[in-house]
Formats: structure tokens, sequence, C-alpha cells
């Protein structure tokens, strides 16, 4: 891996975490505060439809995420406000539809995941040795600009050349356009590049698909007997 130029990397379980993983907590804030602001706004409606409209909502999320293609924040907010009153987004008014906006994708912000172990050693280490470095994300409900947001809270922000995240290029992993699309912004090769992250499909035969090289974190037992695989990012600094 010596002739490498480039290195791009996963978000979600490769450099950070939520805890609890796949945080609950997060959905029910939304839920609630959503009650709550439309409330103060003078409308009323059960916590119990809101809480079917945001399921109703993860499933139009779930058909395109499935798809491997993304959609703006509007789109899905936008349908789950529609899911609890078909009527309701021009029901509000153009503060009150901000201050939902606003709760609904910045929840992460006070719920915010850690950093994995030797996440900052790894970068720190990356960018010492002189690589161009990039982010590659697959978005949920909560945007790109509100992830940057929060690498920039966690002290990481300013290791990446280039962030690619799936809700602005409305392409997710492991098609390769959101590979190539990260490299091109990094003016890089993918044959000089390499990719490392924890999912097999989405990030490392993504990857590969799009002519990279890539490299799994796997933490199991199987991780240590890859040749293509890492146990964590602690041995990064050995390999590159």
């Amino acid at each position: 891996m010596s002739r490498l130029n480039a290195i791009t990397l996963d978000l979600w379980d490769t450099l950070i975490t939520e805890v609890p993983r796949k945080n609950p907590n997060l959905r029910s804030y939304r839920i609630e505060l959503m009650h709550d602001e439309l409330g103060k706004l003078g409308l009323d409606y059960d916590l119990g439809r809101i809480e079917e409209a945001y399921a109703r909502s993860q499933e139009f999320c779930d058909e395109i995420w499935n798809r491997h293609r993304d959609m703006p924040l509007d789109d899905h907010f936008l349908f789950l406000l529609s899911c609890v009153d078909s009527g309701l987004p021009w029901k509000l008014n153009k503060d009150g539809l901000e201050r939902l906006r606003r709760g609904y994708s910045e929840a992460i912000l006070r719920m915010p995941p850690v950093l994995l172990p030797h996440t900052r050693e790894a970068l720190e280490h990356l960018s010492a040795s002189g690589y161009r470095i990039g982010l590659i994300s697959n978005t949920g409900r909560t945007p790109g600009s509100v992830l940057r947001k929060l690498l920039g809270q966690l002290g990481i922000a300013e290791y990446f050349d280039v962030m690619t995240f799936s809700d602005e290029v409305l392409v997710r992993k492991p098609e390769k356009q959101i590979f190539l699309h990260t490299l091109r912004g990094l003016s890089a090769l993918p044959r000089l590049s390499l990719h490392i992250g924890d999912d097999p499909e989405a990030d490392f035969e993504g990857a590969r698909n799009a002519g990279m090289n890539a490299l799994l974190i796997d933490g199991s037992e199987n991780g240590s007997r890859r040749k293509d695989a890492i146990v964590s990012l602690r041995e990064l600094s050995e390999l590159l």
C-alpha cells in the first residue's frame, strides 16, 4: 500500500458510534419534540398519531434507502408531517416549520455519539503521513449539514479534505458513484486510493466495485485472520 495517496473512511461504527447502539432515545426525542412544538402552535395532535406517522415515514425512507438511493432532508421531514396530517405542512408558519425542522434534524446533537477508540490517533497519523483524506457516509434522518457540525464538535472535522454524505449526492454506499464522487474531490485515482469501513457490503465491496483498494474493520475473530481486514484503527499506523 506504499503507493497510495488518498484514504477514505466510513463514519458510523468506523470512527464514531451511538451510545447506546442504534439509540432509541433519538426516535423518542423527535416524536416528543414534534408533539410539544405542535402543541405550542395550537395544533394538538395525539402522541400516538405522531408515533404512527414516524413509523410510516420510516417505511418510506427504507424503501428509498434499500435501493441505495437517498433524498434531501426535506423529502422525509415533510413526508413525516403529511403523515401526521395531510395538510399540516401548510398549517405551519415559516418560523414554526423551521423550528420543527431544526429539532428533527439536530436531535443527534442532544445525544451525540462518541469517538471510537483510536479514531483521533488514526486520523492524526494519516494526516501527518501526507495522505489526502475523505469521509464517505450514508445518512439517516440526520443530514450531512448536521453531521459536519457534529464532527466539528468532536474535533475531527479538520482532518478531512472532502466529506461526502449520501443525502447531498442522492446515492448511498455500496453504489460506486458515491466513492468516485469523493475521489474526484480529492483529485485521486481509485487504484491509488484505499477505503476503510466496517460494513462488508457497503464499504468493502462498494469500494472494490469502484476500483479502489479496501480494508474492512472486523473486530471478530475472523478479522485477525483476513489479510484485507483489521481488528481496529489502531493497526493503521503499522500498515500505512
